[in-house]
């Protein structure tokens, strides 16, 4: 199956590409970023850069089967700094998409929506979005669900809507609250928390996610309806506290924390309300957020642990002949080997680091 992603080199659509790509499917990927250095299929993925909000070329060149929109300008509070760009990339991006895939006879789309439609209003059983919105973020996210449901319905497409609840793992975003945590606990930084920290988030691990994208793909080229919106999350909301404690003992450093006054742009709390999603997709949710925070962590340790310089390779090695010599002399069993490009050969005071990595 052709499936075309947009945003392949975000967090998600990243982790989805691997996995389409395992699954023996022919996956063509946007984005305006290059695809992140430690993703496994460089070579199997068709990579654009292109831009949503510009021209798609790539729906009329590869006329995927099935479309899987993630492309867009993520962020809460960002979006409250910069109403005008998230505006601009979320709803006029997808609307460039949505025509580009009317024109082009493309009529399967599953989409990235968000858990911050809820709102604060409804989230004991989210069966309904909110009027009552606290972010523009939150606003595009449900103005798009809106176009696609319009789409849908006039032009006859098969559109599906994944609403993410709080998606963390390895690879995620650096502005993303998981991140921060471990990051700044692993670094002996201080961590600003908005309110008391009891705050609940529906944490998701990002293996989960995709698993719910793959079963939407198998289910659109089942279903009957024209338009549905689907919640993909854990069902196990726990508070910001609780959250940075399982880091900790991960860890096994004490947080440093600093408490300061809550934004008004965050929900009080995140539960998703799995029902729908389990009977009708099948999705459940396999990975604990325990076991997730431990998979995140020791993704940042080993990052973390890459970065032991290799003195000798510093002061003496002169050529790339010199290098590979080296490496098979020093460390011929050792995961840890130095690569051609942490040498800088133009000056020789370039910083050589070990690297984990199995291929060399």
């Amino acid at each position: 199956m052709i499936i075309l992603v947009t945003g392949c080199s975000g967090f998600v659509g990243s982790h989805l590409c691997e996995k389409l790509i395992e699954n023996d499917n022919v996956v063509v990927g946007i984005d305006i970023q290059e695809l992140p250095n430690d993703f496994k299929y460089k070579k199997q993925i068709n990579f654009i850069n292109e831009d949503i909000r510009n021209k798609i070329t790539s729906i009329k060149k590869w006329k995927p089967e099935v479309v899987v929109h993630l492309a867009a300008l993520p962020g809460v509070y960002p979006s409250t700094v910069k109403p005008f760009e998230t505006v601009d990339t979320n709803i006029k991006g997808t609307l460039n998409l949505l025509e580009e895939c009317r024109k082009n006879g493309v009529k399967k789309i599953i989409y990235a929506s968000s858990s911050t439609v809820y709102g604060n209003e409804h989230n004991s059983d989210n069966k309904q979005t909110s009027d009552n919105l606290l972010s523009p973020y939150a606003i595009t996210k449900k103005t798009c669900e809106m176009f696609f449901n319009y789409y849908s319905n006039n032009y006859d497409m098969k559109c599906i809507g994944l609403r993410f609840f709080s998606v963390f793992g390895p690879r995620g975003r650096k502005d993303m609250a998981p991140y921060i945590f471990m990051n700044s606990i692993l670094n002996d930084k201080e961590i600003v928390i908005y309110g008391d920290g009891n705050i609940k988030r529906d944490f998701t691990s990002i293996k989960d996610i995709v698993d719910g994208i793959i079963l939407s793909i198998e289910y659109i080229n089942k279903m009957i309806i024209n338009h549905d919106v689907f919640n993909l999350g854990n069902n196990n909301g726990i508070t910001l506290n609780e959250f940075i404690s399982i880091i900790e003992k991960c860890i096994g450093k004490k947080a440093k924390i600093i408490n300061t006054v809550q934004r008004t742009c965050d929900n009080d709390k995140t539960s998703a309300d799995l029902n729908k999603s389990k009977e009708i997709l099948g999705y459940k949710p396999k990975i604990s957020i325990k076991d997730e925070i431990y998979a995140t962590v020791q993704s940042l340790i080993s990052k973390k642990n890459n970065e032991y310089k290799c003195n000798y390779c510093i002061e003496n090695l002169r050529s790339l002949d010199e290098l590979e010599k080296h490496n098979w002399e020093h460390h011929p069993k050792d995961k840890y080997q130095v690569t051609w490009s942490s040498v800088n050969f133009n000056n020789w005071k370039g910083s050589a680091y070990y690297r984990d990595d199995p291929y060399y």
